[in-house]
C-alpha cells in the first residue's frame, strides 16, 4: 500500500492541529514534555529487546507484503487492517527492529501530548499535566504490554486525536477539526479494527449537537465529519485498485475472522475465565483501576454540558466494547481505554487540592519508576522472546538461497528473525484453527514439492486437534529429518 494513499488523511491530520508554539506555552509545555520523558525512561528497558509474536509477525508479513501477490497481502494473510502494515512497514523499513521499538516509543510520547490536551480542553491546564502524567505511566507500563509496539498503542493516538478535534471543533466553530476529527476516526479503525470509540464518539457528538446546538447549519457539521471519515477509506480502495491489497478480502478478514476465532475458542470457556481474570489483574498493577476509580468516584463533582458528556460516555463505551468484544482479553487491548481513564483522572483530580494533587501523582511516578527499575533487571537477565530470535538466527545462518520455512503451528516472531519467505499464509495459529480451508491448504503444502525447507516443530503436531488422523506425523516422517534442537525445540529440514 502506497504512503500517497493515506496523504488525505495525513493532510487532514496536519490541519487539525493548531501552530504548536499556541499550544505549547510556559509551565503546561514544561510538564508534558517532562511526561513525554518519563514514558521514554519507563519504556528504555525493553529498547533493546527481541521483538514479540505480533510484532515479529507483523514485521514479517510487512516486509514481505508485495502487489499483486495470491493472499490479502501479497502471498500472505493476516487479520489486521492496512494502516498497521504501512506503518509497521515503515519503521522496519527505516531501522529494523530498533525502528519498531521506536514507532512505539513515539506513539507512547504523542499519547501523552494528546491526552493532556484533551483533558486542557475538558478541566483546564491543571488537568491537562495530570492526565498527561497518567498516560506516560499507563502507555509505558509493562503490566499493559504497552511498553511493546502493539497495535492498541498505535491505534489510540489518532483516536485520541479525533477526539480532541471534536472538542476544538465546538469551541471554535471551525469546519477543518470535523474533517480532521473524520479522516482520524476511520484512521484508528483501520490501524485496530476494535478502535470505533472515536467513531462513535463522532456519532454521538454530532447527534448530540443536532439535539442541544444551534439550528442554523445542523448539517454542515455531519457532512464535514462524514467527508474526512471517507478519505481514509477512499485510500484503501484505491491501493486495492492498484493491486496493493486485495481488498475485497478485507470485510472477512476484519470482521468475519472475528466470529470463527470465536467459535474456535468457544470450547474452551475456563480459558476465557483465566484470561479475563488477568485482564482484572493487569488493569490493577499498572494503575488503571486505580485512575479509573478516582476519576469515577470525583465524577459527580464534575458538570459538562450535555453535548460533552454525552460525547464522553460514547468515547468510554466505545473503548470497553472494543476491549471487551474479542473474547480473547489479551493484556495490550486494555490499552484502548487508557486515553479515556486518563483524561477523566486528570481532570477529575485537577480541583483537588496542590499537595493532595502532587501525592497522588508523586507516588504514580515513583511506584512507575520502581515497577521499570525491576523488570529493567529481569529484562537484563531474562530478555523475552530470546528463544525465538536465536531459533530463527540458526536458520538463517544454515539457509541457502531460495530456502523457505514455515513454524508449526505458529511462532509469527521466528518467520521474522529467518528472514526466509514462507509458502504458508496463515502465521498465526488461531488461524489455522479458524480460518476455512488453512487446515487443508497446511496439509496439502506437506504433502507437496513446494513444501517448505525448514521447519520449527515449535508447537506438537497434535495441538488444538489439528492433525486428526496423524497425517501431519507421517507427513514429517516422509519428507523431514531433525538437524538441530535450539532453545528446546526441534528444527527440521526437507530430506
Amino acid at each position: 500500500m502506497r504512503a500517497a494513499h493515506v496523504i488525505p488523511a495525513a493532510g487532514f491530520a496536519v490541519a487539525a492541529l493548531p501552530r504548536l508554539r499556541a499550544w505549547w506555552k510556559g509551565s503546561f509545555g514544561a510538564a508534558v514534555g517532562a511526561c513525554v520523558a518519563l514514558a521514554l525512561v519507563l519504556r528504555a528497558p525493553f529498547l533493546g529487546t527481541p521483538l514479540g509474536i505480533d510484532e515479529g509477525g507483523l514485521a514479517y508479513v510487512a516486509e514481505h507484503w508485495r502487489p499483486h501477490g495470491t493472499s490479502l497481502y501479497g502471498d500472505l494473510w493476516l487479520d489486521r487492517p492496512p494502516l498497521l502494515l504501512l506503518a509497521i512497514r515503515l519503521a522496519v523499513t527505516t531501522g529494523g527492529t530498533i525502528g519498531v521499538r521506536l514507532l512505539g516509543a513515539v506513539a507512547a510520547g504523542a499519547l501523552v501530548v494528546v491526552a493532556a490536551l484533551v483533558a486542557r480542553e475538558l478541566g483546564g491546564v491543571r488537568a491537562g499535566p495530570a492526565a498527561a502524567v497518567a498516560t506516560a505511566v499507563l502507555a509505558s507500563s509493562r503490566a499493559l504490554d504497552s511498553v511493546y509496539t502493539p497495535a492498541e498503542l498505535l491505534g489510540a493516538v489518532p483516536s485520541t486525536t479525533s477526539v480532541l478535534c471534536l472538542l476544538v471543533a465546538r469551541r471554535t466553530g471551525r469546519a477543518r477539526y470535523l474533517l480532521a476529527a473524520g479522516a482520524l476516526a476511520a484512521s484508528a479503525a483501520l490501524v485496530k479494527q476494535s478502535f470505533l470509540d472515536a467513531a462513535l464518539a463522532g456519532v454521538v457528538f454530532l447527534v448530540a449537537g443536532a439535539r442541544y446546538g444551534p439550528r442554523a447549519g445542523r448539517f454542515r457539521a455531519p457532512a464535514c465529519w462524514l467527508a474526512g471519515a471517507l478519505a481514509p477509506l477512499l485510500g484503501v480502495a484505491a491501493a486495492s485498485r492498484a493491486g496493493d491489497l486485495r481488498g475485497g478480502e478485507l470485510p472477512y478478514a476484519l470482521l468475519g475472522f472475528r466470529l470463527d476465532a470465536l467459535r474456535a475458542l468457544g470450547g474452551r470457556p475456563a480459558t476465557f475465565g483465566l484470561h479475563f481474570l488477568g485482564l482484572v489483574a493487569s488493569a490493577t498493577a499498572s494503575g488503571l483501576a486505580f485512575a479509573a476509580c478516582l476519576a469515577a468516584f470525583r465524577a459527580r463533582r464534575l458538570r459538562f454540558e450535555p453535548r460533552i458528556a454525552w460525547t464522553l460516555a460514547a468515547w468510554l463505551v466505545g473503548g470497553l466494547a472494543g476491549v471487551l468484544a474479542g473474547g480473547t482479553y489479551w493484556l495490550h487491548y486494555l490499552i484502548e481505554v487508557v486515553p479515556v481513564a486518563a483524561v477523566a483522572f486528570g481532570v477529575a483530580i485537577a480541583e483537588m487540592k496542590p499537595a493532595m494533587r502532587r501525592a497522588v501523582l508523586g507516588g504514580g511516578v515513583a511506584l512507575a519508576l520502581a515497577g521499570a527499575a525491576g523488570t529493567g533487571a529481569y529484562v537484563a537477565w531474562r530478555p523475552p522472546y530470546d528463544a525465538e530470535q536465536d531459533i530463527g538466527t540458526y536458520i538463517r545462518a544454515h539457509a541457502r538461497p531460495g530456502d523457505t520455512q514455515y513454524v508449526m503451528y505458529a511462532r509469527a516472531d521466528v518467520l521474522y528473525y529467518a528472514g526466509l519467505r514462507t509458502p504458508y499464509p496463515y502465521d498465526w495459529s488461531l488461524m489455522v484453527r479458524a480460518h476455512p480451508g488453512a487446515r487443508r491448504a497446511l496439509y496439502g503444502l506437506l504433502a507437496s514439492p513446494r513444501r517448505p525447507t525448514w521447519l520449527v516443530a515449535w508447537q506438537d503436531d497434535d495441538r488444538w486437534r489439528l492433525d486428526r488422523g496423524d497425517l501431519v506425523d507421517v507427513l514429517l516422517r516422509r519428507y523431514y529429518r531433525p538437524v538441530a534442537v535450539v532453545a528446546g525445540h526441534r528444527i527440521l529440514r526437507e530430506v
